[in-house]
């Protein structure tokens, strides 16, 4: 879903969470929604996944690649987007 939005990239893809970024909030919520969708769509009839989305719009700093050669982000932004996400529920998306 990601690498079909132009300008949008993912970040991090380790351990239980995602990182990504978008060009404008509006993509990050369509992108939201569709996963979301996405996930509910494959489940019919099975066990379903429930995941939890946190999007906060703000500013962060690139400090170079990390090992597999993905951009390092800091800033208040991105620990923000990983708080409001921890404190969603299953099938929530939850935004500033």
């Amino acid at each position: 879903l990601i690498d079909a939005v132009p300008g949008a990239e993912l970040l991090k893809d380790l351990g239980d969470g995602f990182m990504a970024t978008f060009e404008t909030a509006s993509q990050a919520v369509q992108v939201a929604l569709r996963f979301q969708h996405a996930l509910r769509s494959a489940a019919r009839g099975a066990m379903r996944l429930r995941v939890r989305i946190g999007l906060h719009l703000g500013e962060v700093s690139e400090l170079g690649l990390d090992v597999s050669g993905k951009k390092k982000i800091v800033g208040l932004a991105a620990d923000l987007a990983a708080r409001i996400a921890s404190l969603a529920q299953g099938d929530q998306i939850l935004l500033t």
